[in-house]
């Protein structure tokens, strides 16, 4: 048995099932004539293969998120191979080995406040579920969570309980972002780094540039810290760094660009004791905003000009236009706000149901907003994560993320503040930075449901559990010492 329980050989009853899968694929191939019963078997391998080696297989899935690309099975069903497969089988091994097997682990998740907020919002997208208009489509939402939360949040707590593998896994991160983005950058070099190539050349590893530069960005801490931690290799991570500070101005991602400052100062505001009054001059702003919009309709002064705003093909016309709020996106982006706002209009308290905005939002637009792209034929949200948990899930679930979000943030200002390790500091700052950036992005794209992001922030969420929970409190009061 190794430390996590799993017997390191098949058994003679897993044989069987396995002799059983293969007989059963080949009858059904011959009867329906179909490729896919020859799935049946490397897919039982693999997830016999997830219980022997699931520190492996969580190693393998964090290496994936880069890598990995999106299908569409079906008009209404898309996957990302191969790490979203890789998170089903993840699922059932993480989670036993936790209940019965990691004493620890199981303290952590069942007594920290973050895990608790998770439960909650679990909980509370089931209540909404009941009262959506599309009870598969938020049955899905439902299961897509779990098995983001379970992987990646669980699977940190489990496995990253060293400073020695927090390191092992941000070298894996680093050398899977590198190939990643030495693919895209090379296919974009052969186009001359234009504008109006960029999304080609991050196909098909990213969806568009904006995929992309979420990524990117959010991985330039991780090198960062590798360049401060190890002595040895500091010029190796150095380069790495500013190899993707330049990838980074090429992605063309005014979020990506937003978000990197962004970071840097919610760092600083850690490291030097002015977290709060960021956090409430951010708050601040944002009210003043709202109000200011709201105001005897002055939203209505930013309608754009349908025949000028368009898709730039040149930064400088781009640039030129967001300016001007003419450019494409940012239009439509207002367009899709304004929709989200008017939808909840009596559906304050659970919103429409997750995975609910697509369908619902056409009947809720302002036609004086549209833009050449409101036909929106990639099914895209509302471009605001915060707006999106309102209209789909109520104020209850705006909520709740807001407050995993400031719980998230006080975490890693403890965990700093308290820790006197240097290398565990440095590990506190990255990760604050990291969601940082993340809070900037989803404040423009809907990205926590997606791998590449989603992967990150739950990773964060439980590295950050793990590193502020007091260990010899549990020690102490559970005898595992």
């Amino acid at each position: 048995m190794n430390r996590y329980g799993v017997a390191p050989t098949l058994t003679p009853a897993r044989t069987w099932w396995i002799a059983l899968a293969v007989s059963l694929s080949i009858i059904i191939a011959l009867l329906t004539g179909q490729w896919w019963p020859t799935l049946i078997l490397p897919l039982l391998m693999l997830h016999v293969a997830s219980f022997i080696q699931t520190r492996l297989f969580h190693m393998a899935l964090l290496f994936f998120i880069p890598l990995s690309i999106e299908l569409q099975v079906s008009p209404s069903l898309g996957t990302d191979l191969p790490d979203e497969v890789v998170m089903w089988l993840l699922c059932i091994p993480i989670t036993g080995t936790i209940l019965w097997r990691n004493a620890k682990s199981r303290m952590v998740i069942s007594m920290h406040s973050l895990f608790r907020i998770l439960l909650v919002q679990i909980m509370w997208v089931a209540v909404t579920i009941i009262f959506s208009k599309y009870p598969i489509l938020s049955v899905k939402y439902l299961l897509a969570k779990c098995w983001y939360i379970i992987p990646f949040a669980g699977g940190a707590v489990l496995f990253l309980d060293s400073k020695e593998r927090r390191e092992k896994i941000a070298l894996v991160l680093i050398c899977a972002m590198l190939l990643s983005s030495l693919f895209v950058v090379s296919r974009h070099a052969m186009n001359a780094f234009t504008f109006d190539s960029v999304n080609a050349a991050a196909r098909p590893l990213f969806r568009n540039h904006v995929n992309y530069s979420a990524l990117l960005v959010c991985m330039i801490p991780v090198a960062v810290a590798g360049a401060f931690i190890s002595v040895k290799w500091r010029p190796l991570f150095i380069c790495i760094t500013l190899f993707w500070i330049s990838a980074l101005f090429f992605t063309y991602s005014r979020g990506a660009w937003i978000a990197l400052p962004i970071g840097v100062l919610i760092t600083l505001a850690i490291r030097y004791h002015f977290l709060k009054w960021v956090a409430l001059a951010g708050t601040l702003t944002i009210i003043v905003v709202i109000f200011s919009l709201a105001s005897d309709n002055r939203y209505l002064d930013h309608k754009p000009d349908y025949d000028q705003t368009i898709y730039h093909s040149d930064l400088s016309g781009h640039l030129q236009a967001t300016y001007h709020l003419r450019d494409l996106s940012t239009a439509e982006r207002l367009y899709r706000w304004i929709a989200a706002i008017r939808m909840m209009d009596g559906h304050w308290i659970v919103g429409h149901g997750p995975n609910s905005f697509y369908p619902e939002y056409r009947s809720y637009t302002v036609n004086m907003f549209r833009t050449y792209v409101s036909d929106n034929p990639e099914k895209s949200t509302v471009h605001n994560y915060f707006l999106l948990l309102l209209t789909e899930q109520g104020i209850p679930g705006l909520a709740l993320f807001l407050l995993l979000l400031g719980v998230l943030f006080n975490s890693a200002s403890k965990a700093y503040h308290l820790s006197s390790s240097r290398e565990d500091r440095i590990t506190v700052l990255t990760i604050s930075c990291i969601l940082g950036m993340i809070f900037t992005l989803i404040s423009l794209s809907d990205l926590i449901e997606t791998d590449k992001i989603g992967s990150l922030f739950y990773t964060c969420v439980g590295i950050l559990a793990l590193m502020s929970f007091s260990e010899k409190r549990v020690d102490k009061e559970h005898g595992l010492s």
